[in-house]
């Protein structure tokens, strides 16, 4: 995850972070772009995956995951229930490795058992996906897109602004976070994590995400699906369904986990990282 924070610092933060396997002209993209998109990546939490999904529950928002087949395959059951509900569910590769340093090291055989190792995962655990591919720590080139394409893959996305929330927890305010959040303007895709490993840790991006949706909201830009924004129609989520999907159990079989909407920070906060607000840090 170190890797995506220097990215995050770097000039990548909100140029260039949009492509597609086999781009249509400027014009015709630039006119498919509208609303914000939220993009969460990973999984490595059910309860950080929960978190967001109340969240997007409450503020009625057409999240976008991409999840590791890791995560899809440790949380299968919650996976079908938010695919079930209507929400997006896009590939994050099999194992989190940088697809152009796979390349490099093992060649265009890695890159494409990456990629299809999630799409077997999620066809396998009967998950209703997207041919949309979030490559792990933003590293791609145009070697990896031709590969991606040529298994399926239609849109490779970056991203253009950022949660912030693989940073240190004890470093950087809550305040900076949120503004790097919602930095970017009319179809901008966000980025940000289903949680992490720590009780402290997991709530955060949960936390941020309601101030930053109500801010891309007064500014007139609302929340759309990421297919939506590149031209699907537009997606109809179940929200009673998405509503059930917060309690959903991990697999099959074992009983529904409660997840309550994780209360906003408070404005007292916002200056104090978001380990010193959860009290970790010296």
């Amino acid at each position: 995850m170190n890797r995506i924070h220097a990215l995050l610092i770097g000039t990548t933060l909100v140029v260039n972070a949009f492509y597609t396997a086999a781009p249509p002209p400027a014009a015709a993209v630039q006119q498919q772009r509208t609303g914000v998109a939220f993009t969460f990546d990973d999984g490595l939490s059910a309860r950080g995956i929960r978190e967001i999904l109340a969240v997007a529950v409450a503020q009625r928002v057409p999240v976008t995951f991409f999840p590791t087949a890791h995560s899809l395959r440790k949380f299968p059951q919650l996976w079908r229930e938010i695919s079930n509900a209507g929400f997006a569910i896009g590939n994050h590769t099999a194992g989190h490795q940088s697809l152009t340093a796979l390349l490099q090291a093992h060649g265009p055989a890695a890159v494409r058992e990456a990629i299809t190792g999630w799409q077997v995962a999620a066809k396998e655990l009967g998950i209703s996906t997207i041919p949309y591919l979030r490559p792990p720590f933003g590293e791609r080139s145009k070697a990896t897109d031709r590969i991606a394409a040529s298994v399926g893959i239609t849109h490779v996305v970056n991203w253009g602004a950022t949660f912030t929330d693989t940073a240190p927890r004890c470093s950087g305010t809550i305040a900076k976070r949120i503004a790097h959040a919602t930095s970017g303007g009319d179809g901008v895709t966000v980025l940000a994590h289903t949680g992490a490993k720590g009780r402290s840790y997991e709530p955060m991006s949960a936390r941020i995400f309601a101030y930053v949706i109500n801010a891309y909201r007064v500014r007139g830009i609302q929340p759309v699906s990421l297919d939506t924004m590149y031209g699907a129609p537009k997606r109809l989520v179940d929200w009673t369904r998405a509503a059930i999907a917060t309690s959903a159990p991990a697999k099959l079989g074992q009983p529904r986990v409660p997840t309550r909407v994780p209360r906003p920070y408070p404005a007292a906060d916002l200056n104090l990282s978001p380990g010193a607000a959860a009290g970790v840090c010296d």
